[in-house]
C-alpha cells in the first residue's frame, strides 16, 4: 500500500469519525427535543386538572349560592304570609307590619343586590377564563413552534450527516 492511499484512507476514517460525532449530536438533539415536549405535555396535564378542580369548585360554589337563594326566597314568601296574616288580624299594630314589610323590602334589595355581584362576578370569570384560553393557546403555539423548529433542525443536521456518510463511504469504497 502506497503512502497515499494509506493518507486517503486515514482522511475517510476522519470523515467517517467527524459524520459519526455529527449524527450523534444531532441524535441528542432529537432527543432533547423529545424531552422537552414531554415536560411540556406533563405541564399541561397538570394546568388542566388544576382548572378543572376549580371549576368544580366553582361549580359548587354557584350551587351552594343557588341553594342558600331557594332557601332565602321561602323565608321571603313566609315572612310575606306573615305580613298579610298579621294585616288581617286587628291586634297587631301598624307599627310592627310596617316593620315587617320593611324588613322584607329590604331582603328584596339585599337578594337584588346578591344576584347582580354574583352575576358581575359570573363576567369577570368568564372574562379572566378566555383570556387565559388566548394566553394558553399563543404559549402552546409557540412551544409548538419551537419544538417545529428543533426538530426541522435536528432533521437536518441528522440528513448532513447520513449524507456526509454516504460520501465517506462511497469515497472509501471506490479507492
Amino acid at each position: 500500500a502506497s503512502p497515499d492511499a494509506i493518507l486517503q484512507m486515514n482522511t475517510g476514517a476522519q470523515q467517517m469519525d467527524q459524520a459519526a460525532q455529527q449524527f450523534r449530536s444531532a441524535g441528542d438533539t432529537v432527543i432533547a427535543a423529545f424531552l422537552q415536549n414531554q415536560t411540556i405535555t406533563e405541564q399541561m396535564a397538570d394546568i388542566s386538572s388544576n382548572l378543572k378542580s376549580m371549576l368544580g369548585e366553582i361549580m359548587s360554589l354557584f350551587k351552594q349560592f343557588e341553594k342558600s337563594s331557594n332557601t332565602h326566597q321561602d323565608y321571603v314568601q313566609e315572612l310575606t304570609q306573615l305580613i298579610i296574616k298579621a294585616k288581617a288580624e286587628s291586634g297587631i299594630s301598624t307599627q310592627i307590619v310596617s316593620d315587617l314589610e320593611q324588613s322584607l323590602t329590604h331582603i328584596r334589595s339585599l337578594e337584588g343586590s346578591s344576584k347582580d355581584y354574583l352575576d358581575r362576578v359570573s363576567e369577570v370569570l368568564e372574562e379572566a377564563f378566555k383570556q387565559f384560553n388566548i394566553q394558553m393557546m399563543a404559549q402552546v403555539t409557540g412551544i409548538n413552534q419551537e419544538n417545529d423548529r428543533l426538530l426541522g433542525s435536528a432533521i437536518s443536521a441528522l440528513t448532513g450527516a447520513v449524507e456526509q456518510i454516504v460520501v465517506s463511504t462511497t469515497k472509501l469504497r471506490n479507492q
